[in-house]
């Protein structure tokens, strides 16, 4: 079976260039082609371009990763791309597969939207809905928010999975000696990007109720004001590394003691952003990596059902209490190395190829 996988570039600007590189390695009995695109292109010809493209190689099936911020500003672009996708599809018989890795509805407009807003949401929906044999969604959240507008395509639920396959084999104490730390040294770390929306700026305020212990936002900023932000106002036990190689990015989540997630759900423009998967959870799954996260429903949903997090409320106080009693506590922090290795065991990359495969082999029997 052939495969076309579009996805953003692999640049280390995005997790999902990051993630596509990853399943395309474990999808079996297919031949998978990555088919590449520039998320951050204000040119609507390069989408234009890449969605003809795709014809060429007369693939059984069009698998695409979205997200609405990679198709031009405000998604406006993947009005363009996916019309010209589903005639593309249909000229070579292909099937088409959509993850949506976030989805937005109506219901997360903040009262600051305009009136044309939700309606302009639907649209992009509809569109995904229209082009897609199926829309997969990485979490169940996800998939409940998409629900707009009359459904045209299946729907299905297959998780993020967990990627094991580059990760690195230093132990605890060479990967903090990797990161400059002594072996000895309490480590606290937040890995990936350094945003508004994963509350960066509330791990500074952590780190000043806990000056014992040593903090690394270990991941690159690509707001520059964001960054200035960060820079200025980090106590003196904080790192900022900024873009790391991969190595050194993998060596982060084994070195630390607590990985801490203080993400928020918070009003970005027009939407209230919700945290509907991590990827980064993920990766502190294969490493075993006891986390502390903000009380999103997500998060708690993963607490309750897996024992594999402690949720806090995003206060600086609530936070710190929180890391400072599991790194107190050597007991919880076993339980949740084996609740992570539970989830872990429940979601790997090759579970989650194998759902993908299984889902291509049914659609192209349809035809």
């Amino acid at each position: 079976m052939r495969v076309v996988m579009v996805a953003p570039d692999d640049d280390g600007t995005n997790g999902i260039g990051s993630y596509a590189t990853d399943l395309v390695k474990q999808i079996p009995n297919c031949t998978v082609d990555d088919h590449r695109f520039q998320p951050d292109t204000a040119n609507p010809l390069h989408f234009v371009r890449k969605a003809a493209a795709i014809r060429r190689r007369r693939p059984d099936i069009v698998h695409v990763q979205h997200e609405y911020g990679l198709f031009g500003p405000v998604s406006l672009w993947s009005l363009l791309f996916f019309p010209i996708l589903a005639l593309t599809a249909r000229l070579s018989e292909s099937r088409v597969v959509v993850s949506v890795h976030e989805s937005l509805a109506p219901s997360v407009l903040t009262n600051e939207a305009p009136p044309l807003a939700g309606l302009y949401v639907t649209m992009l929906n509809t569109v995904l809905d229209l082009t897609a044999d199926n829309l997969v969604f990485l979490s169940t959240d996800a998939q409940q928010r998409f629900t707009a507008w009359t459904a045209s395509s299946d729907r299905r639920h297959i998780p993020h999975g967990v990627a094991t396959s580059d990760t690195v084999s230093y132990s605890q104490g060479e990967a903090k000696r990797h990161l400059g730390y002594d072996h000895e040294e309490t480590l606290v770390v937040e890995p990936g990007y350094v945003l508004p929306r994963k509350g960066s700026h509330l791990l500074l305020e952590v780190a000043r109720e806990l000056p014992e212990a040593q903090f690394v936002l270990a991941g690159g900023c690509p707001d520059e004001d964001y960054k200035k932000q960060i820079h200025e106002a980090r106590p003196s036990n904080v790192e900022v590394t900024g873009s790391l190689d991969d190595e050194t990015f993998h060596a982060a989540f084994v070195a630390a003691d607590v990985v801490a997630l203080p993400y928020l759900e918070q009003e970005t423009g027009y939407f209230v952003n919700k945290v509907s998967q991590s990827g980064i959870f993920n990766l502190c799954a294969a490493y075993r990596r006891p986390v502390v996260a903000t009380d999103c429903a997500y998060f708690e949903q993963l607490e309750a059902e897996w024992g594999c997090l402690v949720t806090a409320t995003p206060s600086p106080g609530s936070l710190a209490d929180t890391v400072e009693a599991v790194l107190d506590d050597e007991d919880r922090r076993t339980r949740l190395a084996n609740g992570l290795t539970m989830f872990e065991d429940a979601n790997t990359m090759a579970t989650v190829g194998k759902s993908y495969a299984n889902l291509y082999t049914t659609l192209t029997a349809t035809q």
